[in-house]
């Protein structure tokens, strides 16, 4: 479904709501993120765990992307 931003903005709010889900775990949660009263605790980080070469490949495209 097309929010309100129109279809461009709807494309990035469903990249980014699939890489939060954890389906594609390139994203970790921020450190904070289980900590109550902290600010930004709904943020995620590049997951410092995925580091073969097919992950710094979804990130390299994860990176065109956005750019």
């Amino acid at each position: 479904m097309e929010g309100e931003g129109g279809p461009y903005r709807q494309f990035f709010t469903d990249i980014a709501e699939e890489l939060k889900s954890g389906r594609v775990p390139l994203l970790a949660p921020v450190p904070n993120a289980a900590m109550q009263g902290t600010s930004n605790r709904e943020s995620h980080i590049p997951s410092p765990k995925r580091a073969s070469v097919q992950d710094l490949d979804f990130f390299r495209f994860l990176g065109l992307l956005m750019g």
